[in-house]
């Protein structure tokens, strides 16, 4: 029997440094080590990963995303070969052309210029729900704050324990990667249910004021991504460190990603390579 569930999602915070989820953290990791950052998504017929090396803690600077552009990147499905990705100058990410399929398995293996051998931990690809709707209210959500414009979904939650989601807000076409912005979520307490009034994202008037178009709106949509049980460790794990700062934080632990050095079961590359069924929210108009 299914029933009605009203909730609001807690939001789990990372810091980003560019578009796509790149994390700035404390970690015990050694100087120049490989990092990942790549996808599979049933939206997209161009699937990409960008590699880059850890720098100096002390001494931080943007990632070099050309660093590895010599490196080979080959690309798995079900375990056959699909070929290699390319890098593409314009972007610094390697790029492949295939359309990821619902049920199917994806891994890459890397060579990098000087000789090291990676491979990523298959990811196989589950199938997400349909967002149903999408709206926004202008309403005070607390007596400590004016009233904002939040946007909420209704999503119906698909039988089977074992799904996890990630949600992505789009405003005026950008993706929100702000700290607060990362949204994650799994199925243990709302298997099967319809989940209404998940909140997704809240603007207050000063932010409205800044992000607004010239006709004084702004065009909302939302990714829902269903990751693997895998992925959604990862993303938790960063949360868990990210939110964990302070001087009497406990020093930070290995943040565990799926990439595995070749004939080296404990040496890991940073990063992850994740495969995710995507749906894509109608748009909506905010308007003052």
């Amino acid at each position: 029997m299914m029933k009605k569930l009203s909730i609001i999602f807690a939001v789990l915070t990372i810091g980003f440094t560019a578009c796509t989820d790149v994390v700035d953290l404390d970690i015990d990791e050694k100087e120049d080590a490989l990092v990942v950052d790549g996808r599979v998504l049933t939206s997209d017929s161009v699937q990409t990963v960008r590699l880059s090396r850890t720098t100096d803690y002390f001494n931080p600077q943007f990632p070099d995303y050309e660093a590895e552009k010599n490196a080979t990147i080959r690309f798995y499905e079900n375990e056959a070969y699909i070929g290699n990705f390319v890098f593409v100058d314009s972007t610094n990410r390697f790029q492949i052309l295939h359309q990821a399929v619902v049920g199917n398995s994806y891994h890459i293996e890397i060579e990098t210029e000087s000789g090291e051998s990676f491979r990523s931990e298959p990811e196989t690809i589950r199938q997400v729900s349909e967002v149903d709707s999408i709206y926004y209210k202008k309403e005070k959500l607390t007596d400590f704050f004016d009233s904002t414009y939040s946007v909420y979904i209704n999503a119906q939650e698909l039988p089977g324990k074992g799904d996890n989601y990630q949600w992505k807000t789009y405003l005026n076409g950008n993706y929100q990667n702000q700290p607060d912005d990362l949204t994650f979520f799994n199925d243990d307490f709302v298997d099967d249910e319809y989940i209404e009034e998940a909140l997704m994202y809240v603007l207050d008037q000063e932010e409205f004021d800044q992000r607004a178009n010239a006709n004084n709106e702004i065009e909302v949509y939302i990714e829902q991504l269903g990751i693997t049980n895998s992925y959604y460790d990862f993303l938790f794990q960063l949360s868990q460190q990210s939110a964990s700062g302070g001087p009497f934080a406990a020093p930070p632990a290995q943040i565990v990603g799926n990439i595995i050095k070749e004939n080296s079961d404990e040496e890991r590359a940073l990063g992850y390579f994740y495969a995710a069924d995507v749906d894509v929210s109608d748009t909506i108009v905010i308007r003052r």
